[in-house]
């Protein structure tokens, strides 16, 4: 018969056999929870501090006689010996003192480890993670002339490592105040995590306009892609391709921002930016105000490029040396003959943008188009204007017209595109041969009374300087009136008029001018 110690030692045996089991299924789980600790301190990403007397990096020196240092640095959720974007504890344990100056009044009041980014430099110092471990509510004392950093267990730093890349210089170190500055912490450093900061930069696809919500282009498989428009990410494929979806159009963005910048990073911090530029037409979205007034018309044929670059010099659109396409409704007909079927009276429009490769497409600038036969019209009540027979002498003598007549300039134009002048000049006339040049003697005189030789070009009215008489349904009528000893034209005689008869030739321009 079996012995009844013997059977409980066996039931004890399997019990304790069992438990064990369940002791490494527990502590499996708990490696794959992020509280397993492994070192992160020899890897070669890490470098340590040269020299400690060299360590301080930011705030005020206060001569330490001895420097802590470090022992080992361990973190969860390490890969490869580095830390990762899903590191979440850090891990510190020092050995040695940290001693003030021997026979200093200045005593240590504050005590941390801290985890910190930035070189006190250029970029300045910011805690990322701290453990204030002097002094503590149980202590009695409330300043030392030295502190003791190797302690059990190991300094514990609580990090956010997500935005890693963002990060680096990551560096460990301690903060100590005193009694002679304690408003400000003495900043040192024991050593840097690194990073390689060599992925292969990426690329972003031709196509990105004002509109677009999604970026597309390559990458390396697995890396984060995220952007400066918004917080929106996304994984590269296996294919080595990605699209980011904004889910908001780029408008918005680029208002404020001539760019977009996308950014590569991997789990160890490494990282990698490329940009696009959007494309300015710079006068154009200055004065978007666009339209043409005319009989426009192009010859059979006529590409597209070939009416864009008529339309960008009569419109004088600047596109930063780039080369404009066009964009219009119709994609069976070409843009010339879109135009030349437009109907007379009718106004049409033409969204154009500047597009080019490597480049974020322009703003949209939507140019008018109305067809007009005659949009300005200049009418002339007199084809002859006679002069009555003077006596002699003639010397000093000036002559005025009888006539009471009127010049008109009607503008129908919808947009002042441009502004106009009427001039008029006198020529010797070539009709009647047998006729004295009446032009070395004619003269305009304007409603100020003042006097301007005719066989010089002379502007007659401006419509910048001039006001129109009437506006009738968006016709604006500029007139002069020419009657005698007021304004209109007239003969000076001088010593080399002889009797005879005279004559000569008006010509009136009307001229369109290009606008300041």
């Amino acid at each position: 018969m079996v012995e009844w110690k013997w059977v409980k030692w066996v039931l004890l045996s399997a019990i304790l056999l069992v438990l064990l089991q369940c002791g490494t299924v527990v502590n499996g789980q708990a490696a794959s929870s992020g509280i397993y600790k492994e070192d992160v301190m020899n890897d070669s990403h890490f470098k340590p501090v040269e020299k400690s007397d060299s360590s301080l990096i930011d705030g005020p020196d206060i001569k330490l006689q001895s420097y802590p240092s470090l022992d080992r640095i361990t973190a969860n959720y390490v890969d490869n010996g580095r830390i990762t974007t899903k590191t979440t504890r850090v891990w510190v344990h020092m050995l040695g003192w940290a001693i003030l100056p021997f026979g200093s009044t200045n005593k240590i009041t504050d005590a941390q480890v801290v985890l910190m980014t930035g070189d006190g430099k250029r970029q300045p110092i910011v805690d990322i993670a701290t453990n204030k471990f002097f002094p503590k509510s149980t202590d009695n004392e409330k300043s030392k002339d030295s502190m003791l950093f190797q302690r059990s267990p190991d300094f514990r730093l609580q990090v956010d490592f997500s935005k890693l890349s963002k990060l680096f210089p990551l560096r460990i170190g301690y903060q100590l105040k005193t009694t002679q500055d304690p408003n400000h912490w003495s900043t040192y450093y024991l050593g840097t995590f690194t990073t390689d900061g060599v992925l292969k930069v990426p690329t972003i696809d031709d196509g990105l306009g004002p509109t677009s919500t999604v970026i597309t282009g390559t990458g390396l498989p697995g890396c984060t892609i995220t952007s400066d428009v918004n917080n929106e990410t996304t994984t590269v494929k296996d294919d080595g391709t990605y699209a980011l979806d904004l889910k908001t159009p780029l408008a918005d963005h680029l208002l404020a921002n001539p760019e977009i910048t996308i950014s590569e990073n991997n789990q160890f911090g490494d990282f990698s930016e490329a940009s696009q530029k959007q494309l300015k037409m710079s006068k154009a979205e200055n004065n978007p105000a666009f339209h043409i007034e005319d009989n426009l018309s192009y010859p059979e044929g006529a590409t597209d490029a070939e009416v864009m670059d008529d339309l960008r010099k009569r419109l004088e659109i600047q596109v930063d040396d780039e080369q404009l396409k066009v964009q219009y409704g119709s994609s069976k007909q070409n843009l010339a003959a879109f135009i030349n079927s437009q109907a007379w009276g009718t106004t049409i429009a033409i969204p154009i943008y500047a597009k080019s490769p490597g480049y974020i497409q322009s703003n949209d600038i939507i140019v008018k188009i109305t067809k007009k036969m005659e949009n300005v019209i200049f009418t002339n009540q007199k084809s002859n204007l006679y002069f009555p027979n003077q006596p002699l002498p003639l010397n000093n003598t000036s002559i005025w017209s009888n006539d009471v007549w009127k010049l008109s300039v009607v503008d129908s134009r919808v947009i002042d595109q441009k502004w106009w002048t009427l001039t008029a000049i006198a020529t010797e006339s070539t009709k009647n041969n047998d006729k004295r040049d009446l032009s070395p003697f004619l003269w305009y005189v304007d409603g100020q009374q003042q006097q301007f030789p005719l066989n010089q070009l002379v502007t007659i009215l401006d419509s910048r300087k001039t006001t129109p008489v009437s506006d009738v349904d968006g016709s604006k009528v500029y007139e002069q009136v020419f009657k005698a000893r007021d304004s209109g034209i007239i003969i000076k005689t001088d010593s080399r008029m002889s009797p005879g008869a005279y004559e000569a030739t008006i010509t009136w321009t009307l001229q369109m001018e290009a606008q300041d």
